[in-house]
């Protein structure tokens, strides 16, 4: 900080700044600094002020709120020689430098340009082949992960000696300290309790921890860039390296801090700063709709499928006779004595895809998993070269062509006694068991923030408040060890206790687990589990129930889905209730829908409703 300060002084105070800025036109200075560009360089907002909490990523006291201000400090500090041993504020701010080149001729002015080494390794000496947005599907095992992650990826040109696995890859997210507790984690990053920033690694970490290990497909999106506009993002990038955010889950995530960074190559507005949420998927439905002087950014799609897509995919692929075969083949641990797997380049490929992704499922099979997968692979390198197994996935939806995240429901609920209401339901994001889509879980919900209200002839009233609601239906596609087949869910919020009823309101968390299971190519899904809950407007242990819920879902087209759920509670009391639920969608346009309900519990209700995405 010492040091800043002594060169700031400098900067500011030398002869050769002075003279710099006597020189340029303040006219030209005052409209410069009123650019949009400039001002999405420094992290300004429509308040007028910098999203960057970092205090040395601005040269002027004043930069933080004050764009003009900053402009001339940092034309006084590039006219300047830094003191020996400092940074160079070229080499700091390479995109500011370059943006005010091509506006302001510098080199008339004096300014000396700067050799930055470690920039123009960062930025390949200018040869970069392409930029792209990666946006890794949803993972419901962290909070932060539920809708999505993006990163940026700086393309190298691909020769003999470089893959995509080793370009560059800009990440931003929350910094967490070791061993955070989930509780602390989750209510801190929805109240900003986090500072976030970007980092830099190789493309093969990420394509590790996301394709690997956490089992999620990646999409990349390749962004068709001039020479210049890509010299600037890229420049843009390495400035923010040291740049700080508050970080909030909801609306201050990495979704909008990506739609911030490439704001300056975009027409029209990237992030909004009035929602009270952001999703990934918004950022990448607009960005693929977005513009740079008329023409669209994105020119192509390129789909990563993760180790486990890859797997049930070629599992698919095999005839019934080969799936008896491979399944033969794990149950006896890839004994060759009594089956022919090893002579089979599917099965092979698909063992070997199988291992990688249940190596960590069960500890205790960790080891002799391992061993099955270095077995399989020498077997693959005993079969001709010729005999590669196709893997080109191509009944997948690339998530910008889904639905909007945000969804809102009108309908009319008639009960079997009492009269008929009017509801609405907001939903800000994300998705239920019916409309899931590419990048969601299938047959699972998630959902934040949920509201129903119903109006009847005597009032209004919430039906039902649900703050989390998670609902993870793992289906276990191809049956065999390891891959796990379960079922979990978790509700916290409030509900009417019970069906038609407006005065009735009360607290409701629910916890459950149990086992899943996927048919006819995962269009069918069953589960059931045991469940503990509370619904109630007291905690009393009369309110507290368990139960057992067996559920079915089914999604044959992407134009229907419907599902069933019976679940039987069990009072501290003893006393039993049967609830029922049923529910039917057709998906009408892109972004209508319109559904049919049924429920059950003590008293009988049918609804219809048409609902809306936005």
């Amino acid at each position: 900080m010492n040091r800043l300060l002594i060169t700031l002084l400098l900067v500011l105070t030398s002869p050769s700044a002075l003279s710099l800025l006597s020189q340029v036109n303040q006219i030209t200075i005052q409209k410069l600094a009123e650019t949009p560009t400039w001002k999405q360089l420094l992290g300004y907002t429509q308040d007028g002020s910098s999203e960057i909490k970092e205090p040395t990523f601005f040269l002027s006291p004043e930069g933080h709120h004050d764009p003009l201000e900053e402009l001339k400090a940092t034309l006084s500090a590039f006219a300047t020689k830094p003191p020996q041993g400092t940074t160079n504020p070229q080499c700091q701010f390479p995109a500011r430098y370059l943006w005010l080149k091509r506006h302001i001729d510098t080199t008339a002015l004096g300014v000396v340009e700067a050799d930055c080494i470690a920039y123009r390794q960062f930025s390949l000496n200018g040869k970069a082949e392409s930029i792209s947005l990666l946006f890794a599907t949803g993972y419901l095992g962290n909070p932060a992960s539920y809708y999505g992650h993006l990163l940026i990826k700086i393309n190298a040109p691909t020769t003999s000696f470089h893959t995509t696995l080793q370009d560059t890859s800009i990440n931003i997210g929350a910094r967490v300290p070791p061993n955070e507790a989930m509780p602390s984690y989750i209510v801190k990053g929805l109240v900003g309790g986090y500072r976030a920033a970007y980092s830099t690694q190789a493309f093969a970490f990420n394509a590790r921890q996301y394709g690997e290990d956490e089992n999620r497909d990646i999409w990349e999106y390749s962004l068709d860039l001039t020479p210049d506009v890509q010299e600037l993002l890229i420049a843009h990038i390495w400035e923010l390296q040291n740049s700080e955010y508050d970080y909030y889950f909801a609306n201050r995530n990495c979704a909008y801090r990506i739609a911030a960074l490439l704001q300056i190559i975009t027409d029209k507005p990237l992030a909004s700063t009035s929602r009270p949420w952001y999703s990934p998927q918004t950022l990448i439905q607009r960005i693929n709709e977005a513009t740079l002087h008329g023409e669209k950014i994105v020119d192509g799609v390129i789909y990563h499928p993760s180790r486990q897509s890859r797997f049930y995919f070629l599992h698919s692929q095999l005839s019934t006779i080969q799936k008896r075969d491979m399944a033969n083949a794990v149950y006896e641990n890839l004994n060759t004595e009594h089956s022919n797997w090893q002579d089979q380049p599917a099965i092979v490929d698909t063992l070997i895809d199988y291992y990688q992704t249940v190596h960590d499922s069960d500890s205790s099979h960790s080891k002799s998993n391992r061993q099955h997968y270095q077995r399989a692979v020498a077997a693959r390198f005993a079969l001709p070269e010729e005999t590669e197994t196709d893997l080109e996935i191509t009944n997948r939806q690339a998530p910008h062509g889904g639905r909007r995240v945000s969804y809102v429901n009108v309908g009319i609920a008639h009960p079997a006694e009492g009269s008929d209401t009017v509801q609405l339901t907001l939903r800000p994001v994300y998705y239920d068991a019916l409309d899931a889509e590419q990048g969601h879980v299938t047959h699972s919900t998630l959902s934040m923030a949920e509201v129903s209200v119903r109006s009847n002839r005597h009032r209004s009233y919430i039906q039902r408040i649900n703050l989390v609601s998670i609902e993870n239906i793992h289906t276990g596609a191809s049956g065999l060890p390891g891959d796990k087949n379960r079922a979990w869910l978790l509700e916290v919020g409030a509900a009417q206790q019970e069906i038609n009823c407006d005065s009735c309101l009360g607290g409701n968390l629910r916890a459950g687990y149990g086992i899943s299971s996927g048919f006819n190519q995962n269009r069918v899904a069953l589960h059931a589990m045991g469940i503990a809950g509370f619904l109630g407007d007291s905690f009393s242990e009369e309110n507290a129930y368990t139960a057992v819920r067996a559920g079915i879902s089914t999604k044959p087209s992407n134009h229907f889905s419907a599902l069933l759920h019976i679940e039987q509670r069990l009072s501290p009391s003893g006393d039993h209730e049967l609830l029922m639920r049923s529910d039917m969608r057709w998906r009408l346009t892109k972004n209508i829908d319109a559904r049919v309900h049924a429920r059950k519990h003590e008293k009988a209700e049918f609804g219809l409703s048409l609902g809306w995405y936005w």
